[in-house]
Formats: structure tokens, sequence, C-alpha cells
């Protein structure tokens, strides 16, 4: 049942980014730059050109975050099934043949409790990933332990902010206040 939903789930996720990449293709960028047609330096080709790159990037964009839940759905699955699979082949074997095979039946004691954990190692890795992302210096454990400490629950990628949550936009401007601060005494 887990593995129709998620690969059901997959594929209505790569049939909207279609439709969505049509209409980014389709109808210019309201943030993309306003060129006007009356301006010497600037031809109708100049503004065709600064729609398509911006329809380009957008796209590229949405295949990323796509690409991104896709891989997360697998990590998912994948941990399910990585937890349950001796626990099934365990209860295949005895029900087969009645008899209990000690490795199989340790490998799914130890398995089948580590489902919760592995689960956690897959909901945080996209905010490990940004971590690592915005402070490469940072071993993987170091980001791992940032990530777990973070009182911020949302990840900090402004790609996963597509509604604009103002909780999050208080965080990212909070954390950028100081560096603010710091051009605005520079240009003084």
């Amino acid at each position: 049942v887990i593995l129709i939903c998620m690969v059901l789930l997959i594929h209505t996720m790569r049939k909207q980014e279609r439709k969505v990449q049509r209409y980014y293709l389709a109808f210019p960028s309201s943030s993309s730059p306003e060129v006007s047609s009356s301006s010497p330096s600037h031809s109708g080709g100049a503004i065709y050109q600064e729609t398509i790159s911006a329809s380009l990037q957008r796209k590229i964009t949405y295949t990323q975050k796509t690409q991104r839940t896709t891989t997360q759905a697998l990590l998912y699955i994948g941990a399910f099934f990585t937890t349950f699979i001796f626990a099934v082949l365990f209860q295949l074997v005895y029900a087969s043949s009645k008899k209990i095979i000690t490795w199989l039946y340790l490998l799914q004691l130890t398995t089948a409790p580590a489902q919760g954990l592995l689960n956690f190692l897959v909901y945080i890795r996209p905010k490990v990933q940004n971590i690592k992302r915005n402070n490469p210096e940072l071993s993987s454990f170091a980001a791992f332990m940032n990530a777990i400490k973070s009182k911020d629950c949302a990840t900090t990628d402004k790609d996963n902010n597509s509604r604009g949550s103002t909780s999050r936009e208080g965080v990212a401007e909070a954390r950028l206040q100081p560096h603010i601060q710091e051009m605005v005494d520079a240009r003084i």
C-alpha cells in the first residue's frame, strides 16, 4: 500500500510539473525585469530574451524542487522497506517451514524498531543539506547536530518557502540584520 501511494504521489508530481512548465514557458514572469520597448538601448529581442531567460530559470527551480521531493519520497520508501523486509522474510520462512532462523530473527528484532530513527534521518536530511550548503566548512556531523538543535522547524532554503510564511521570513530577516547593518555602516 505504501509503495503504491508513493508511486502515485511521484506520478502526480511529475504530471503537475509538466503542466506548470508549459505555463511558465507560455507566460512572461511578473518578476522579470521590465524593459521599455521605447528605450534606445533595448530592442524587442532583448525583451523576449529576458522573458525566456526568467522562464527557464523558474523551470529549473521547479524541476529541482520536484527532484528533491521525489528523492525524499523514495528515501521514505527505502526506510520502510529496510525495516520490514526482514520481518516479512522471517514470517515467510517460518510459515513455510516452521523453522526459526536465528540470524533472520535477530535482523528482524534489530531493524523493526529502527523505523522511527530512519524516518527521522530522512526527515532531517534536507535541513542538514541546507546547513551544509550555507556553511561548507562544517562537517556532516556538525551540520546534523546544528539541524537537531535548531529551533526553526522549517528548512532555511528559500526555495522551500513558496507560500511566503511570515515566520520563516522573520527568521531569515533576523539572521540577515547584522550583515545589512554592517553594509550600511560601511557606506557611511
